[in-house]
């Protein structure tokens, strides 16, 4: 993706190239012309761990922390995801743990529409959960859920 960016190419840019065919004899721009580009991005991450400055508290602190900061991450990756791929109307979001990708701590499909609406709250929780991105992982993040 990076390399697609790099060459500042839009994904528009890139379908249209794509069908430019070559004109038949005789006829005057005789191309295939684009109408509408929109697409659905499917991507998978692995948490970042917590800092280390944070090793040093109790492990429920630490779980707390770790959660934030995931729940924080996943949303800033997703507005960040949005605003490079304009062409992009879907994103299908999978997170995993850190050190054991067959867990998935988050996960769920996510709208550019539902991103504008998602901004009135102020709860980054609520933000995730308005676009439709779910935690997975046990009681603890659930019960964490309930009450936030």
């Amino acid at each position: 993706m990076r390399s697609l960016l790099s060459r500042r190419r839009t994904l528009s840019r890139i379908v249209a190239d794509a069908l430019k065919i070559r004109p038949r004899g005789g006829v005057r721009r005789d191309t295939l012309d684009g109408v509408q580009v929109s697409g659905r991005l499917s991507i998978e991450w692995r948490a970042r761990q917590i800092h280390p400055w944070t090793r040093q508290f109790p492990f429920e602190r630490q779980a707390e922390l770790f959660f934030e900061q995931l729940v924080n991450d996943t949303e800033r990756a997703i507005v960040r995801l949005f605003s490079t791929l304009p062409e992009i109307q879907m994103i299908d979001v999978r997170v995993v743990a850190p050190d054991n990708t067959d867990y998935v701590m988050l996960t769920g499909t996510v709208s550019r529409e539902d991103l504008a609406a998602a901004r009135t709250s102020r709860s980054p929780r609520m933000r995730l959960s308005m676009l439709g991105i779910h935690a997975w992982g046990g009681d603890n993040v659930d019960s964490k859920e309930a009450t936030a």
